[in-house]
């Protein structure tokens, strides 16, 4: 807190205000980032600060006045903050073009021999449901905790993995990357959040403007 304060003090012209926002790795990169360049467009006196971080370290970043708003996988219901519907995703299970083996679809209990790279999504309920697809204790091919860094191993054609379609979408319109069809069993809706204080509102009114435009 007392870092942050220093650093509105010492900012260039501290008559503009600086905001602070949080947000995950792959919300940033599929949502976020069209909202942060409106705003720098269209509100040249707004300075911005980006964290990139898991949703449970930016829901205490946000208690702790660190962050002004978060955007996190997590919703947040306590006395005195807001927690606005962000974006609802398809989570899809991808793969490189070239790998045709299940481009017919797959079934549940196929999954298990797939060289599969996971990204737990912090733990939250998405991951948690792409880890019961698996028998338990189930080994994967790759873990890491940051799902967009799963694209460049898929691009190079190595494995399969579940990823939001927005984070991907790109790589489906090229070509490049292709979704394998699910049979007998459907994917849960990735759904985010927008979540700031209420005390706040008044200084985040333009945001909030965008997010809903």
């Amino acid at each position: 807190m007392e870092k942050a304060a220093i650093e509105q003090i010492h900012s260039a012209d501290i008559s503009r205000q600086l905001i602070s926002f949080g947000a995950t790795n792959s919300i940033y990169e599929s949502h976020l980032f069209p909202v942060i360049r409106s705003l720098q467009a269209n509100d040249p006196g707004t300075l911005i600060k980006v964290v990139i971080n898991h949703s449970f370290d930016l829901l205490a970043f946000l208690q702790d006045g660190l962050i002004d708003v978060a955007f996190t996988y997590l919703p947040f219901n306590k006395k005195g903050y807001s927690c606005c519907p962000f974006k609802e995703d398809e989570l899809l299970l991808v793969t490189m073009n070239n790998n045709t083996d299940f481009a017919g679809g797959i079934y549940q209990n196929e999954l298990a021999s797939l060289d599969f790279l996971f990204c737990n999504f912090a733990l939250h309920k998405v991951g948690q449901f792409i880890r019961e697809l698996f028998p338990p204790h189930h080994p994967f091919t790759f873990e890491i905790d940051n799902s967009s860094k799963l694209i460049p191993y898929l691009l190079d054609g190595f494995g399969y993995s579940f990823l939001p379609k927005s984070l991907i979408a790109r790589h489906l319109d090229d070509g490049s990357l292709i979704s394998i069809p699910l049979l007998g069993f459907e994917t849960p809706t990735i759904k985010s959040y927008c979540i700031y204080k209420n005390e706040l509102a008044p200084a985040l009114s333009g945001i909030l403007a965008l997010l809903q435009s």
